[in-house]
């Protein structure tokens, strides 16, 4: 008869298995009305979703395919998803641009959607 000895792939999979259950029953962890709850994580608890954070954006330049353009766009606009578009948790209302060309996307943007662009 063979020796039982330690086998990492076993003991992966018997980790994997434990940390998947759980996930899949979190109420059983935590509790349903704990705090630490997932379903309770980042809810106010009045049924009505966060307000969205406010933020700034400061960027070098706001042009098409430039960093600012990829990230930002993103959260003015939403993001997209293979189920649809996302709206983001947080939204820009101010914008600083530093170096402003004539290619320049992003003071047209900021004031399309409400943002207070600074000099």
């Amino acid at each position: 008869m063979k020796s039982k000895k330690s086998n990492p792939r076993r003991n992966f999979i018997k980790k994997s298995v434990l940390a998947a259950s759980a996930f899949s029953a979190p109420d059983m962890l935590f509790g349903a009305n704990s705090r630490l709850s997932p379903r309770n994580i980042g809810n106010s608890g009045k049924g009505n979703p966060p307000a969205p954070k406010r933020i700034a954006l400061i960027a070098n330049i706001y042009r098409n395919s430039a960093h600012a353009d990829v990230i930002a766009t993103k959260i003015f606009a939403g993001i997209p998803t293979d189920e649809g578009m996302v709206d983001p948790e947080i939204k820009i209302v101010s914008v600083w641009i530093d170096q402003i060309g004539d290619n320049d996307t992003g003071i047209r943007i900021a004031k399309m959607n409400g943002a207070e662009v600074y000099s």
